[in-house]
């Protein structure tokens, strides 16, 4: 059998430390009814005897109010301690019971959601809890008792901390790329709020909000527990999620009923979605607050919920068919969301298979339902202005048409020419007047266009922009509460503060694109001098600001073998590192050497210097948390393992020396020319 495998006797063998293993298949349980049972209880023989064994691959029931008795036998082979995953924020309270030497079971570990982080042995999400040890071969029984106050979903796996690490990270690049789509989504309709006062936007903003907290939550990334002041901790997030996530299904029915105008299109649809909103958003929340737990409502709401996204759903594809236009994109985002939401509940009530393309599906369900949905309220734009243009065109016909019948009325009426002249020297004054106001709001329309434009090319090019700076500026200009001096004192902060979320944004999306998706590489042979350039005056202002000086010893004719696109980046990186650690009067050179079939460059500063213990963590994302510079600079940690990745992946290698006090450089070796 493979190394590493489950093999029979539901005995768990561990024999590669690189190997994360479902253990599904290989536990017993025991459903405790009013959780009473002891471990006392649970040894004794008779109910020994009663000990189930399971069949699937992730344990999962509806939600219940039953603790759950957990057995598992487990034999370590490998190099490394063996570890239990219990990956669930589900899991509310958990008991870990483990052997001693003479196989007698003591005290429990306490752990679970709604207990102290302080009781985890590792400050992760989920619940990491030891196993044997390494080369235990010797099988060991533990045994642990979880009680939920949501759905309960527990999937279990064992590894080493190498393989649960590994794990972990690619989720947690799954879920930063979803938030990331998110602040773009919402600082795209925030502009267009902006642009058009569209009271539309607001409801469809407060959706994004929603789901930017709620999703990583019911993916197990419940950081919305991270704020914690006054009466707000982690037990009022989870006993009261009903509360704090019902403002979801308003946002989304109010953004239906608008953007689709049922009020007039299908007023059927609009009444039922109103009540369902009730429902949803009152009714259950109110149910919570005064006293009805989250797992006796946890089965009504979401069967409520999957009624209510089917509504919506049929409003938008019952438009379609009566072949209103501005559903379709609406009916196309609704139908992932839905689809997702259905596989997302089927899995954690235990419908469905677990595997992590199924456990994720609302990410991206919900991801291209907003991607489409901003979309749809792109076009709405266009559509807008196209029904203003077949406004305009039906009054000028109307003009046309009132023209020739007062010419004929002239040639019949000529007693009566003067009345007549009278009248129609009126109505051309009306009509003047009213092509004018069209002209007017043709004109609004235009430049509205045109900063949609805008929009769309700062999307496309930048994808990263800073959301928090700029949302607060705004609406204290829009609500007036800013002077405009105060406006001036604080820009320069502001803008300090964009570009570095900008550049921190434009790290982290790179370093996540390439770890979960293997960045592409497309070397080819460049000139170096003019990338330094570049970014040399990409940053004139800063150094120039700091009275720095750049010196540029880069030959002409110094090529190297490379991705363009990476280059940039890595000298962008460095460069602005430097700049941030060198006080003002300093200097900062670039070099470079061929040596055989490789080109050595070096990126010298004249700066404060790195503190030896740090310097082995530089290049390492999870130990480098990124330095505060001269005057204040922040920095993410992102951008020099960013580095790093990209150098290797063009066959390259990058290292550093640095004395504190008197400056660092960094050397960056790749071949010049093509293996």
């Amino acid at each position: 059998m493979e190394s590493g495998s489950l093999i029979a006797e539901n005995v768990i063998r561990i024999s590669n430390p690189n190997q994360l293993l479902p253990i599904g298949e290989k536990i017993s349980y025991i459903e405790d009814g009013d959780g009473s049972m002891t471990l006392e209880d649970i040894l004794s023989p008779e109910n020994q005897m009663l000990f189930i064994d399971h069949d699937k691959d992730v344990f999962s029931r509806p939600g219940t109010k039953s603790a759950f008795w957990f057995k598992i036998k487990v034999q370590n082979n490998s190099t490394e301690d063996a570890w239990l995953e219990i990956g669930s924020n589900y899991a509310w309270y958990i008991d870990f019971y483990v052997p001693d030497s003479a196989g007698l079971y003591h005290n429990p570990m306490e752990t679970g959601t709604m207990r102290p982080n302080e009781n985890k042995l590792y400050d992760v999400n989920f619940f990491w809890l030891p196993l044997n040890k390494a080369k235990e071969d010797q099988s060991k029984t533990y045994y642990f008792r979880v009680v939920s106050g949501l759905t309960f979903e527990l999937p279990l796996q064992v590894g080493t901390i190498r393989s649960l690490t590994k794990n972990k990270t690619i989720n947690d690049f799954l879920t930063a790329g979803f938030i990331g789509i998110m602040l773009i989504m919402l600082l795209y309709n925030l502009f267009i709020y902006f642009s058009t006062r569209d009271h539309i936007y607001l409801y469809y903003l407060g959706y994004l909000i929603m789901m930017a907290f709620s999703m990583p939550y019911a993916n197990g990334y419940p950081y919305i527990e991270k704020i914690n002041f006054l009466f707000l901790n982690k037990e009022l997030w989870n006993n009261y999620f009903l509360v704090w996530h019902a403002p979801a299904y308003f946002f989304a029915g109010m953004f239906c009923i608008k953007y689709l105008n049922l009020k007039n299109r299908g007023p059927i649809f609009r009444r039922i979605i109103q009540g369902e909103i009730i429902i949803i958003s009152l009714v259950f929340p109110l149910l919570n607050i005064i006293g009805f737990q989250f797992v006796e409502l946890v089965n009504p709401i979401q069967v409520s919920i999957l009624v209510f996204y089917l509504t919506c759903l049929v409003a938008g594809y019952y438009l379609v068919f009566k072949g209103i236009k501005q559903a379709y994109f609406y009916a196309l985002g609704w139908t992932f969301l839905v689809i997702g939401a259905f596989v997302f509940f089927a899995v954690i009530n235990g419908f469905l298979p677990f595997n992590p393309f199924t456990r994720n599906v609302l990410y991206f369900g919900v991801a291209m339902e907003v991607s489409l949905f901003s979309l749809a309220l792109a076009n709405r734009l266009n559509e807008l202005r196209i029904e203003k243009d077949e406004i305009k065109s039906e009054n000028l016909r109307l003009i046309k048409d009132q023209n020739e019948n007062l010419e004929r009325e002239v040639k019949k009426r000529t007693t009566e020419l003067e009345t007549t002249n009278r009248e129609l020297t009126q109505s051309n004054e009306k009509l003047l007047l009213t092509t004018e106001q069209l002209d007017d709001q043709t004109t609004k329309l235009i430049e509205v266009n045109k900063t949609k434009d805008r929009l769309f090319a700062i999307i496309s090019h930048d994808l990263r922009s800073p959301i928090n700076s700029m949302k607060g500026m705004l609406n204290l200009m829009y609500q007036e509460d800013i002077s405009k001096e105060e406006f001036l004192k604080f820009s320069k902060e502001a803008k300090r503060n964009v570009e570095h979320a900008h550049f921190m944004l434009n790290n982290l999306l790179n370093w996540a694109r390439f770890q979960m998706q293997g960045m592409s590489t497309k070397p080819e042979v460049i000139a170096l001098n003019p990338i330094v350039s570049e970014n040399i005056a990409l940053y004139n202002e800063t150094w120039k600001k700091k009275n720095i000086m750049i010196i540029n010893e880069i030959k002409d004719d110094t090529k190297l073998f490379a991705d363009p696109n990476h280059m940039n980046l890595v000298i962008r990186n460095l460069l602005s590192n430097a700049l941030k650690f060198t006080e003002a009067g300093g200097k900062v050179i670039f070099h470079s050497s061929i040596e055989h079939d490789h080109c050595e460059i070096s990126i010298s500063d004249s700066g404060i210097g790195i503190a030896e213990n740090l310097l082995q963590d530089l290049f390492d994302i999870k130990s480098n948390k990124g330095q505060v510079g001269t005057e204040g600079e922040k920095g993410t940690g992102l951008g020099l393992p960013l580095c790093k990745e990209f150098i290797e992946k063009n066959n390259g290698e990058i290292t550093v020396e640095s004395h504190i006090g008197k400056g660092t450089t960094f050397y960056v070796k790749l071949p010049v020319m093509p293996n």
